[in-house]
């Protein structure tokens, strides 16, 4: 966390498309950790702590229903931390590596177990599209590890609905979703994000916080 920089879970910040923050955020945060600043870790609360422990158990179960893929789960107790030789700012730790056995393709894999309460969210996991701070994320996998030909998204969906004797959201049901992204189907895209985030890279080594918000329009 002392070597942070723009992450994937970051990335949709960089151009304002994430409900998590913003691009200015992202200039704070990088500017910090060049300065050697502690990083300000946020307060895990049981949701957060539900989703850690999910994360092996959702991982292990993809890799039983796809025998045709090889998945590397990172370190026990650590994690792996990749970042670019020329922006070292630009930084991913994936949740997992995949080869396909049978094409050769190289993968990144990222695992979310999402909490469903409203209905524009449940809309936008089911349209079939990734939502948009999790499109930019997997743009940012490829964007820092060029050796990548797509990412995986692996999602469980957890459908909640209100128990009004309780006075509060409880499981409905849950929907396991995978998503695939290619790197040759998203090129374009690829390369606009790189230059954004770039661009914010080049702001924060000035420490020139006012281009941030005009550049990203």
């Amino acid at each position: 966390l002392s070597h942070r920089g723009i992450g994937g879970s970051s990335s949709a910040m960089v151009i304002n498309k994430s409900k998590w923050g913003n691009a200015v955020d992202v200039y704070n945060s990088c500017v910090d950790a060049l300065e050697g600043k502690p990083y300000k870790e946020k307060k895990k609360n049981s949701r957060m702590e539900e989703g850690t422990k999910a994360e092996d158990l959702i991982r292990q179960l993809f890799a039983l229903e796809h025998p045709e893929l090889k998945v590397i789960a990172p370190p026990k107790r650590k994690f792996w931390q990749f970042r670019r030789i020329d922006f070292p700012l630009l930084t991913l730790t994936p949740d997992g590596l995949v080869k396909d056995l049978n094409t050769k393709l190289n993968f990144g894999l990222e695992i979310k177990d999402v909490e469903l309460i409203k209905r524009e969210d449940k809309d936008n996991w089911l349209s079939g599209n990734l939502p948009n701070q999790y499109y930019c994320q997997g743009l940012h996998y490829m964007i820092v590890k060029n050796d990548l030909d797509g990412v995986i998204f692996v999602a469980r969906l957890k459908f909640m609905i209100k128990d009004d004797l309780l006075d509060k959201w409880v499981l409905d049901h849950t929907e396991d979703r995978v998503f695939w992204l290619y790197r040759k189907d998203v090129e374009n895209d690829i390369k606009w994000l790189e230059s954004k985030e770039i661009a914010l890279i080049e702001n924060i080594q000035r420490h020139d916080l006012n281009p941030i918000e005009e550049a990203q329009g």
